[in-house]
Order: structure tokens, then C-alpha cells, then sequence
């Protein structure tokens, strides 16, 4: 994969990759071509994925404020096909 990220101009685009392109060389890869990314996390990594939860859901309380007890968060997306 480190060899396609090469070829491709990625500056300034967002690069999503399922969790066999969770690697740190990939991630490097991508932010040395001056773009971002979005990774995959799964379950199977405890200690990072629970990490992560933790952040997400003190940064969504955070700013949406208490919620009530047993309620789900839900996300909503645009998704434009070319």
C-alpha cells in the first residue's frame, strides 16, 4: 500500500482506509503527501479502541451537554457520488 500512496497525488484529499491499512508507515505515508486521513479502529484492539471511545464520548458530552440515561448517539451523513 506505502508504494500506491506514492504514486497518487494526495494533497489535500482525505484517504479512508479499512483496518488492514491501520499501520503507523501508512498514516506517515499519507500525512508526508500533505493530506489527511481516516483510519479504521476496531474492537480487537482494546486498549486504543477504548481509548478512542473514551475521547469521543467526553468530547461529544462536552458539547452537547448531559444527556439522559440508556439514550444512543446517531450521526447523520451526506454522501455525494461521482
Amino acid at each position: 500500500m506505502p508504494e500506491l500512496l506514492r504514486v497518487l497525488e494526495l494533497g489535500g484529499c482525505i484517504v479512508t482506509l479499512d483496518a488492514m491499512g491501520c499501520q503507523k508507515s501508512i498514516a506517515r505515508e499519507i500525512i508526508e503527501a500533505d493530506a489527511d486521513y481516516v483510519l479504521a479502529l476496531k474492537g480487537n484492539q482494546e486498549t486504543v479502541h477504548q481509548e478512542v471511545k473514551s475521547f469521543l464520548e467526553a468530547t461529544v458530552a462536552e458539547m452537547t451537554g448531559p444527556r439522559r440515561p440508556g439514550a444512543r448517539l446517531t450521526q447523520a451523513a451526506e454522501r455525494t457520488g461521482f
